[in-house]
């Protein structure tokens, strides 16, 4: 059970609109679900309506993490499992603070289990959805690193952008230059003093001329990536807030950016306690 008190930028609104934006990942069906199990309670009382919400009221979620927070486990052996993050939850504690992280959302799912120490191995965007490895020890944590370090996993990525990308296939190489202050990466053509190569492939699934459906695959693994490049290029990722179309986005309505990573196939060298996933592609669909 959650307990959470309605500020004032909540006042005289709905339920729905508080719980969903609490909650990024928890779905319209399941408030609808918890309000016909009366799993939702407001000042000690049971619900089962949109009701509207007052500045200082005590709302109660009789509702599981799994359900609140979307955890998705999609493959699990003795070494690693991998999840389908939803978007809107961060891999860990950042300027988000103060709402669940996935971390924390798988420590309470093996709780249970003390022999299992879930250790992420790399990052995932807020506002990115998709697949996230996790190790169940140190060994196979290191192993995960060293081998995307070395680029023998591979991620691919679905996303939603402006325009259609010509020609409908090809590998890009750029330059880019982190800005701190900004929070933003710069991308250019030619090599600049400290930006690092990036590069990625990319090919067009589907288009109607005005957005195209693009399947991309990163070479590289830099800072945004993905959303600056395409972005460059004349391609923005549709519902990016940060180098997207803000216009196209409102016209759109997108929460949040429509890019996932949809797969990860493993193409290991050498021998170690991970050679079973050698060879393996795990894939998922995207939630656009």
């Amino acid at each position: 059970m959650q307990t959470i008190i309605v500020s004032d930028r909540f006042d005289q609104k709905k339920l729905d609109r508080f719980l969903l934006e609490q909650f990024p990942t928890l779905s319209f069906n399941a408030i609808q679900k918890a309000l016909r199990k009366k799993d939702i309670r407001i000042n000690g009382a049971k619900i089962n309506q949109n009701v509207t919400l007052s500045e200082g009221d005590e709302i109660a979620l009789y509702i599981t993490d799994d359900i609140l927070y979307g955890l998705e486990i999609v493959y699990e052996d003795e070494n690693i499992f991998v999840v389908n993050k939803k978007p809107g939850i961060s891999v860990h504690a950042d300027k988000h603070d103060g709402k669940m992280t996935l971390v924390e959302l798988v420590e309470r799912h093996f709780m249970a289990q003390p022999d299992i120490t879930p250790q992420l191995c790399h990052r995932l965007d807020h506002y990115t959805g998709g697949l996230v490895v996790f190790a169940k020890n140190s060994e196979a944590h290191d192993i995960i690193v060293d081998k995307m370090t070395k680029h023998e996993v591979v991620k691919t990525y679905m996303t939603v952008v402006k325009g259609c990308p010509e020609p409908p296939e090809a590998m890009l190489t750029h330059y880019l230059l982190k800005d701190s202050d900004l929070s933003t990466v710069k991308v250019f053509n030619n090599p600049q003093n400290g930006a690092l190569t990036a590069k990625t492939y990319y090919r067009v699934v589907s288009t109607d001329g005005t957005i195209s459906r693009v399947e991309v695959t990163l070479i590289t693994g830099r800072t945004h990536q993905i959303r600056a490049v395409l972005a460059h290029v004349g391609h923005p990722i549709i519902g990016d807030d940060k180098y997207g179309d803000r216009m196209l986005n409102k016209d759109y309505g997108h929460r949040y950016q429509t890019l996932w990573a949809t797969k990860m196939k493993f193409n290991f060298t050498g021998n170690s306690i991970l050679d079973n996933l050698n060879g393996m592609t795990i894939e998922v669909k995207s939630g656009f």
